[in-house]
């Protein structure tokens, strides 16, 4: 004749606890990582106002330090602050003169070609290559300006330099 134990409290009293030990911590680390990564991109917002604040002083070095900041930084590069940033930065390297500006307008051109940041580009590769005195190049880029866009001093701009490009 077989005899069957009696399951032991005790050890679904134990199962127990630790099932709600381990739910209610993981609970808790949930709301920790979601607090630090508010603060998170707390801090990635001031560092974005402080880029801004910059650029708009033109101090084009420290600025792009700082948006070089926020790109890295941010993990959603979709994100319209990382979109904003990687614009900035490749226009202060442009307004810098350093020879990578060509290369992170095109790159953002590639990578964001829906960005209404896209119309300004064109306009600012136009006037590039037409400073470089690459004239196909400036009216390859000229011809892609919506008019329509330009202040009046860039209208003048655009009209002499896309002129000018034609006949060289």
């Amino acid at each position: 004749r077989m005899i069957l134990a009696e399951p032991n409290k005790n050890i679904y009293s134990q199962q127990k606890a630790n099932l709600i030990f381990i739910l209610t911590n993981s609970g808790i680390f949930q709301y920790t990582a979601n607090a630090q990564r508010t603060a998170a991109y707390r801090d990635v917002e001031l560092v974005y106002r402080t880029a801004l604040d910059l650029y708009g002083k033109l101090k084009y070095s420290a600025a792009s330090k700082h948006f070089e900041d926020v790109v890295n930084l941010q993990r959603n590069k979709g994100n319209e602050m990382v979109i904003n940033a990687t614009y900035h930065v490749a226009l202060c390297h442009l307004y810098l003169f350093r020879k990578d500006a060509e290369q992170l307008l095109l790159l953002f051109l590639r990578d964001y070609p829906q960005a209404s940041q896209c119309k300004t580009i064109y306009f600012l590769l136009g006037k590039n290559y037409y400073q470089q005195k690459r004239y196909q190049k400036a009216v390859d880029y000229y011809s892609k300006v919506d008019k329509f866009d330009l202040n009046e001093s860039q209208l003048a701009e655009y009209y002499f330099k896309w002129g000018h490009s034609n006949f060289q």
